[in-house]
């Protein structure tokens, strides 16, 4: 009998927890990358046209984001799916509404260039908004095709899809500007990448299609079964997609492009490290759904669990590191350091750190068969900032850093919420938060927030000061990680204790 027959097999469990892992190492990377060359473009952008650049290009991702509600939850109805049931055919479904979709879009797009023709509107923004909305469709299904991906645990597709878009987009974006009229140039760019990312959703799934063809049982499904598997899932997802662009909407409306830039310099950073991880923590819908039958059983809770250590774990250093270092960060991105940015990024912090925290919750609740709760608690959310918005504005005038301080209330509240329902609905939370390994997690954060406390004592250039801060944090984690290892070392061989 060979080693590999005595190797014991890999339980559910393992499977699942392995996949997490992975999927947040990739996605930690991917993100990275994105995150850099979105950086670099807004950067690029403030440097040759000043904030208002800044705050068409936010304009344009609003844009997409209104189309992206099409989706209504279907990305993640379809992931469930496929993970619960294998009789399940997700190509027949994605077909369909592929179908329904391009069709519509294609009818409304004609019958808008042609009011834009008769009423004598500005054509290069038109232009602008029709790309930007045929750019939000393409994700939109890009995002079908890979959730067939997504429901085997290979999330590995769905990170590389937005790697190629980012990037396609951005050289597009670069190139053009330096040639053609600015809203044609962005218009051009979000599309070129949106293509790409949907050149690559067709190819992950060739091989499901080949297998799909030859089956005879290949009906179409009726509207009422495609609205029936996205119950639930599309109360969630349509308010979660609404919220940002009313945001970018409000900040426009208050204070033009110019303010909606501003707004997306202050808020880049902190979201950006926020969306990176949390975007790897995608398998734990998969993960839970197949423990939806005892979501407080003691393998979700272990999963949750390792979830938010997770989440703590790489979300609390860079809010740590990004709190004592933003305005040297401003200062080198943007060649400017402005105090207004640095307070409303450091609010944001705050309202990014609850997020963080909500996510396996988040993801839980979805999985368990709930996911209309989170709509309805997004629409609170949304009432939240759109009201106290309104009424500071119409009492103090434009005024960024309470503005942010409202989202960041709002992202609190809608925190509190979510932990509040799973904790009533299926004991879930203090469990949860109970085996996190608080030991660990102290031994990460305050070593490094006593060095960056330190060195914030120290006055000096930005271009010396954040290298060095960088440095010093870089070591302090992987003195606090080594000793982490070393601790879980002894525990697994307690006989190098007695050596």
């Amino acid at each position: 009998m060979t080693a590999e027959n005595l190797t014991p097999p890999e339980t559910p469990f393992a499977k699942i927890r392995r996949n997490l892992i992975g999927s947040i190492g990739v996605a930690l990377g991917v993100f990275m990358a994105t995150s850099l060359i979105n950086l670099a473009l807004i950067g690029w952008m403030g440097h040759v046209d000043g904030l208002s650049l800044i705050g068409w290009w936010t304009l344009v991702m609003t844009i997409m984001s209104f189309v992206y509600i099409i989706d209504f939850g279907l990305r993640d109805a379809l992931t469930r799916s496929v993970t619960l049931s294998e009789s399940v055919q997700p190509l027949s479904i994605i077909l369909r509404l592929c179908k329904w979709t391009f069709s519509i879009s294609a009818i409304l797009s004609i019958f808008g260039l042609i009011v834009v023709q008769l009423a004598g509107l500005r054509f290069d923004m038109c232009i602008l908004g029709l790309l930007a909305g045929w750019a939000g469709i393409l994700q939109v299904t890009s995002g079908w095709l890979i959730s067939v991906r997504l429901g085997k645990h290979e999330h590995y597709w769905f990170y590389l899809k937005t790697l190629i878009r980012v990037i396609i987009q951005t050289i597009s974006v670069i190139v053009l500007l330096q040639s053609t009229d600015k809203f044609l140039a962005l218009g051009i760019g979000v599309f070129t990448g949106a293509l790409a990312e949907t050149a690559l959703s067709i190819f992950a799934v060739s091989g499901q299609f080949s297998t799909w063809l030859k089956r005879d049982d290949r009906s179409e499904p009726t509207f009422r079964e495609i609205v029936d598997l996205a119950k639930g899932f599309g109360f969630a997802n349509v308010p979660q997609r609404l919220q940002e662009p009313i945001l970018r909407i409000l900040l426009t409306k208050f204070g033009g492009p110019e303010l909606l830039g501003a707004f997306t310099v202050a808020s880049k950073l902190p979201q950006t490290a926020s969306a990176a991880i949390s975007n790897g923590m995608r398998p734990m819908l998969p993960g839970l759904s197949t423990m939806s039958t005892d979501p407080a059983a003691t393998n979700s809770i272990r999963l949750i669990s390792q979830s938010l250590f997770l989440q703590m774990a790489l979300g609390l250093p860079f809010s740590i590191f990004l709190w004592f270092n933003s305005a040297n960060i401003f200062e080198i991105w943007l060649n400017q350091t402005d105090q207004n940015l640095v307070a409303v990024t450091k609010i944001l912090i705050f309202g990014y750190m609850a997020i963080n925290l909500t996510v396996p919750f988040f993801w839980a609740t979805q999985a368990f068969g709930k996911a209309h709760i989170v709509g309805s608690f997004t629409v609170v959310n949304i009432a939240i900032i759109a009201a106290f918005c309104s009424i500071t504005y119409y009492f103090d005038g434009v005024n960024l850093r309470r503005f942010a301080l409202i989202v960041a209330i709002s992202q609190v509240v809608f925190s509190l919420s979510i932990h509040w329902y799973c904790a009533a609905r299926w004991k879930i939370v203090l469990e949860s938060y109970w085996k996190v390994n608080w030991r660990y997690l102290l031994t990460l954060t305050i070593p490094l927030y006593l060095s960056n406390f330190i060195l914030s004592l120290w006055n000096s250039k930005a271009a010396i000061h954040l290298p060095i801060a960088i440095s010093v944090s870089t070591a302090t984690l992987l003195v606090s990680f080594a000793q982490i290892a070393a601790v879980r070392s002894k525990r697994k061989n307690p006989s190098i204790q007695n050596q």
